[in-house]
């Protein structure tokens, strides 16, 4: 059986697959056991730097909220409340100045929220990332993706779609990195973005 994600490619895809996996963490009584709720708070542990329990609101998953992708609400275990604005990106790169906007809109109708978290999320590589760093950005590309699902062992979950979501981005980390494996003239286009993106200063 083919891969669901071969063919949900669309920013609008991954934006269902992220309000589908942080929808787990609005369970206070939820399985810590279970590897699902630990990609889940994983996740959310790297996006909002917090290492503690975190739990969302009942209603603190929303998409396009003044168009931002995602926007999760909810609090640390401390009691304190956060607010943590995806901005989800495949092939496209962002435009029009969104990322300012989207930053504007957090900090003006989210002031009284102390802890507000911006992510560049991307399901492929982009080298010129310096702006949207600068902009207040953490920026989370494929390999940094794949690397989080890894280490909370997504690969071994039994549920179709996150098995199904770690098993695409696994397949699309080495198309990127084929450059240390095949000849320069078996390169395809993924594989000469890898090269020079390896080459950047980290």
């Amino acid at each position: 059986m083919d891969n669901i994600f071969k063919y949900a490619t669309s920013e609008f895809s991954n934006d269902a697959f992220l309000c589908w996996l942080f929808s787990i963490s609005k369970d206070r009584n939820s399985n810590v056991n279970t590897i699902d709720y630990r990609v889940s708070q994983g996740y959310l542990n790297e996006f909002c730097k917090y290492k503690g329990k975190i739990i969302i609101c009942e209603d603190g998953v929303v998409k396009q909220e003044h168009k931002i992708d995602v926007l999760i609400k909810g609090k640390y275990d401390n009691g304190e409340k956060f607010i943590l604005a995806i901005e989800n990106k495949t092939s496209s790169r962002e435009h029009s100045n969104q990322l300012e906007r989207y930053k504007n809109y957090i900090d003006k109708n989210y002031s009284h929220i102390k802890n507000r978290h911006l992510i560049y999320y991307k399901t492929a590589i982009q080298s010129d990332i310096y702006k949207i760093k600068e902009e207040g950005y953490s920026v989370f590309q494929i390999k940094e993706i794949y690397d989080l699902l890894n280490k909370y062992e997504a690969g071994k979950s039994k549920n179709y779609i996150l098995r199904n979501y770690f098993d695409f981005i696994k397949e699309e980390v080495e198309l990127y990195y084929n450059f240390k494996r095949f000849n320069i003239n078996e390169w395809d286009d993924k594989a000469f973005q890898g090269f020079f993106y390896n080459l950047l200063p980290k």
